[in-house]
């Protein structure tokens, strides 16, 4: 099985076109763990599954563990909307985000850039929760901020 862990990992990497330095990088552990890994000396822990869970988090962890199902998860259904109307558009296509929309009034515009082209300083004590992009095949992607608490 650990072989099979291995080159699930090393498909990853292949996959985002990342060297094992890169990769090691970006899941955020030492270079000489995944060089380990991908070498056959040692397996990969736990820690490690989970930090690669949280640097991909579009790779399904079941097939990451198990090797079961597809690497990446389906996030959107690739059926294009019809109305006008994007909100009524994305409603029917991710109807659990209706829920999670904020109360009317409490959406701000953007800050916009002053004379010189730079942004205000935002002074807000309010936590980003989740940040969500909608991408034009109908696909998107959720980023949830690492909280040190």
């Amino acid at each position: 099985m650990d072989s099979d862990l291995t080159s699930r990992i090393k498909k990853i990497a292949q996959e985002y076109g990342l060297t094992s330095t890169a990769f090691a990088d970006q899941v955020e552990v030492p270079r000489p763990v995944i060089s380990h890994i991908f070498s056959g000396r040692n397996r990969a822990s736990l820690e490690v599954m989970q930090k690669v869970g949280i640097a991909f988090p579009e790779v399904d962890l079941g097939w990451l563990v198990y090797g079961k199902g597809q690497m990446l998860k389906k996030v959107a259904k690739e059926v294009p909307p019809k109305e006008d109307n994007v909100v009524a558009a994305s409603e029917k296509l991710l109807p659990e985000i209706k829920e999670e929309r904020p109360a009317a009034g409490l959406v701000s515009e953007p800050p916009k850039p002053d004379q010189t082209g730079k942004l205000p300083e935002v002074n807000s004590k309010r936590e980003v929760r989740k940040i969500v992009y909608f991408y034009e095949d109908n696909s998107f992607e959720e980023f949830w901020p690492l909280r040190n608490k």
